[in-house]
């Protein structure tokens, strides 16, 4: 704002210093020494001393507050835009949600929810992908003890592949699971549901059989608000 507000206040004043300065001697017959001086009186007193001072002034005590508060600012500029902004987006993990996902649903098909985390979690024994942890935190809460799957191998893109009690297990994509297993319709309506809530989910098959579904997300902060 200074910069623009001077760009014409500075040029103004003194146009206007300079003309009654120049003008009363030349024209009105005026005494130079007499009018220069007013013209000098008016070019000093035309000086926004106090806006000139206090505006930087201002502008470090934001960048201050703001550090204080953890909240980095590259300079004045970025305070001035802040009072034109209609939309803010932010990277929301860790920043709006807890940046830990969890497990919100569990849809069963044949066996009971513990039975289908369990299976998903002797998969996930190891793993340090934050959605193995979701599950494997979500199994120690219901007090599963997973066993780990033995020949587990996760594949690029698509899950992790692996043996239980000489049953063969997949978990992972949908898109996947459907080329090792025809999904039904109603399965196809609860997984574009559950996506469409912003959750990820896994498919679990159990000898090229669909053994459920797993859904997870990460879950807003409590101090988040809505909006």
């Amino acid at each position: 704002f200074i910069d623009r507000f001077s760009t014409y206040y500075t040029p103004a004043v003194m146009i206007v210093a300079a003309l009654v300065a120049i003008v009363p001697p030349l024209v009105l017959g005026g005494l130079w020494n007499e009018w220069i001086y007013k013209g000098l009186a008016i070019l000093l007193i035309g000086c926004p001393c106090a806006l000139v001072i206090s505006t930087p002034a201002a502008i470090a005590a934001s960048l201050s507050a703001g550090a204080r508060r953890g909240l980095l600012m590259k300079g004045g500029a970025v305070l001035e835009t802040l009072g034109k902004i209609t939309k803010v987006a932010f990277d929301k993990t860790g920043t709006l949600t807890e940046g830990k996902p969890k497990v919100t649903d569990i849809v069963a098909v044949g066996r009971t929810e513990a039975e289908t985390l369990a299976l998903a979690a002797d998969l996930e024994i190891g793993s340090s992908h934050p959605l193995a942890m979701a599950i494997l935190d979500e199994a120690r809460k219901r007090d599963i003890n997973p066993t780990s799957a033995s020949e587990a191998k996760a594949i690029g893109g698509e899950g992790i592949v692996g043996k239980v009690g000489g049953v063969e297990l997949f978990f992972g994509s949908p898109k996947a699971a459907e080329k090792r297993c025809a999904l039904t319709q109603d399965l196809r309506d609860r997984i574009a549901k559950l996506n469409d809530e912003g959750k990820s989910v896994s498919v679990l098959l159990a000898g090229r059989v669909v053994a459920g579904v797993i859904a997870m997300r990460d879950e807003p902060r409590e101090d988040a608000k809505e909006g």
